[in-house]
């Protein structure tokens, strides 16, 4: 597979905080396009996380 990347082993705590900073930035609004800049990921990445949540919050929205 030539054209392949091979993804560079990394920290468990990095990537662990990395995913804490996506949900902060979420909570507190930030667009996901500006969060993948922000935290340096791919776009995938930020959208596993950050669909659950504003599921989570839009029906917790509801509810109040």
């Amino acid at each position: 597979m030539a054209g392949r990347k091979q993804k560079a082993k990394s920290d468990p705590t990095v990537e662990l905080l990395k995913d804490l900073l996506i949900t902060q930035l979420c909570t507190v609004g930030v667009l996901p396009h500006d969060i993948r800049k922000i935290v340096g990921c791919d776009m995938n990445r930020v959208t596993r996380i950050v669909k659950p949540i504003k599921k989570a919050l839009k029906a917790q929205s509801k509810l109040n």
